[in-house]
C-alpha cells in the first residue's frame, strides 16, 4: 500500500508541477485598460464555463439527450477544495453550484446521468472516503452521504436504470457497488490486486469493464477485469506485460464483450493500446502513431474495426488531441483544444452520434478554468 500511495502522490506531484508552472506564467487576469473609468470587460474563450478567479481542475462530464453535466474541483475556499457542478439544458447553462462544501479536501469528482434523469455525483474526500450526492428527476438535490472508505471513485450508468460505482478500497483492492431505483446493492470485492488509478466502462446492457495499474516497483502493468450482465467479476488479466511504466489506463467495451484498452508508457513518449475480441481472444499490443511530444493520459473508444483515441500531449504547450483508425488506416491528428494556454484533459470524454464531448482545465483566460466543447468527429 505504501508503494502505491507513493506512486499516486508522485503522479499528483507531476500534475501539480505542470499546473504550478503554467499558473506562474499567468498569475492574474489583467485585461487591457483603455479608460480608467470604463475598463473593458474580461474577454473569455466562449468554451470557458467556470470563469472564476480561483483554480479549477479535474473536470468530469456526462451527456444524455440535450443535457450536459460537468463537475470539477475548485479552490473556492482556498486550501479546502470543493466540488462544483454546472448543467446545460439545450443551449442554456445553469448556475454553478457547490456540491461538497466541506472543510476538507474534496477531489476526483465523477458524474453520471441515469435513464430516469437523476444525476449522480461521487468524489474523494481527504483521500480516504467516497462521498456521494444526487439530484432527482424533479431537480431536487439530496444531502451528501459517505458510501465507503477509499479513493478514486468511478461512476457510470447503463441503459437498464442501474448506476455502477468502482473505487480503490481501504485495503488497496478494487471494490464495486451497484445502485438501482431500489437503492444501493451489496459491495463486491474484485479479485485482489494492490491497484491504483482505476477506470470503468459500462456497456448499454450493463456489461462491466475495468482496468487498473498494479505491479512491482516502478514498472506497473495494466490489468483488466470484466463482469457480464448477471455474472461475476473475472480474474484479472495482465494486458501490457512489459518492462515499461504503464499507467493512466482507460477502457471501453461493447455489449457483446469486445473491449479496448489504452495506457501511457511513461518515459517512452508512447500511448499503447490493445483490443479484446468478443470471443475473449486478445490482439497484440499496438501503439498510437504520430506522438511528437510527451503524452499523458488517454481515452479509447471503439466499435468493430473503428478506433478512436483522445489524449493529452505536450508539444509547445499541453493540448488535447484525437485520432481515428478505420481498419488498418489511421486518419489525421486533430487538435481539440487549440488554446494559447495549458490544456489538461478531463475524464472521461463522451462519444455520441458522431460527436466528441470533452472537458479540460485551461489557463488561457488567466487562472485555470473549466472548458467544454463538442465537436464532430472526422477521420
Amino acid at each position: 500500500m505504501r508503494r502505491l500511495r507513493s506512486r499516486r502522490q508522485a503522479l499528483r506531484g507531476v500534475l501539480s508541477l505542470f499546473l504550478l508552472m503554467a499558473l506562474i506564467s499567468t498569475c492574474s487576469r489583467q485585461p487591457p485598460t483603455s479608460d480608467d473609468n470604463n475598463p473593458p470587460a474580461q474577454e473569455y474563450d466562449p468554451r470557458n464555463i467556470s470563469r472564476t478567479e480561483t483554480s479549477s481542475y479535474t473536470p468530469s462530464l456526462d451527456v444524455r439527450g440535450d443535457r450536459v453535466v460537468v463537475v470539477w474541483k475548485d479552490s473556492i475556499q482556498g486550501n479546502n477544495w470543493d466540488i462544483m457542478y454546472r448543467e446545460r439544458v439545450g443551449d442554456t447553462w445553469g448556475e454553478i453550484l457547490n456540491l461538497s462544501n466541506t472543510p476538507g479536501y474534496s477531489s476526483d469528482p465523477q458524474v453520471a446521468i441515469d435513464v430516469y434523469g437523476n444525476v449522480h455525483v461521487v468524489w474523494e474526500e481527504d483521500q480516504t472516503k467516497i462521498f456521494y450526492r444526487f439530484k432527482d428527476a424533479t431537480g431536487v438535490w439530496h444531502p451528501k452521504t459517505i458510501l465507503s472508505e477509499g479513493h478514486l471513485p468511478q461512476i457510470q450508468a447503463d441503459e437498464n436504470g442501474t448506476i455502477h460505482l468502482l473505487w480503490v478500497g481501504a485495503s488497496g483492492g478494487l471494490e464495486y457497488q451497484p445502485k438501482t431505483p431500489g437503492g444501493w446493492g451489496e459491495k463486491e470485492n474484485l479479485p485482489y490486486l494492490l491497484a491504483e488509478n482505476p477506470a470503468l466502462h459500462v456497456a448499454p446492457n450493463g456489461y462491466l469493464f475495468a482496468v487498473a495499474e498494479a505491479g512491482p516497483g516502478y514498472t506497473p502493468d495494466i490489468y483488466f477485469y470484466e463482469k457480464p450482465p448477471g455474472g461475476e467479476w473475472s480474474p484479472y488479466f495482465n494486458v501490457t506485460h512489459n518492462p515499461f511504466y504503464c499507467w493512466a489506463a482507460s477502457v471501453f467495451g461493447l455489449s457483446n464483450g469486445m473491449a479496448y484498452v489504452s495506457w501511457t508508457e511513461h518515459g517512452m513518449n508512447r500511448i499503447g493500446y490493445r483490443v479484446r475480441n468478443a470471443d475473449g481472444s486478445w490482439e497484440d499490443v499496438d501503439t498510437l502513431p504520430g506522438i511528437q511530444g510527451g503524452p499523458f493520459g488517454s481515452f479509447i473508444f471503439g466499435s468493430g474495426d473503428t478506433l478512436l483515441i483522445v489524449w493529452n500531449e505536450k508539444q509547445e504547450n499541453w493540448e488535447v488531441y484525437y485520432r481515428m483508425k478505420i481498419g488498418d488506416q489511421w486518419g489525421g491528428i486533430v487538435n481539440v483544444t487549440n488554446t494559447p494556454g495549458e490544456s489538461f484533459l478531463g475524464k472521461p470524454p463522451k462519444v455520441k452520434n458522431g460527436m466528441l464531448y470533452v472537458v479540460w482545465s485551461d489557463n488561457s483566460d488567466g487562472f485555470f478554468d473549466i472548458f467544454y466543447d463538442e465537436i464532430p468527429l472526422h477521420f
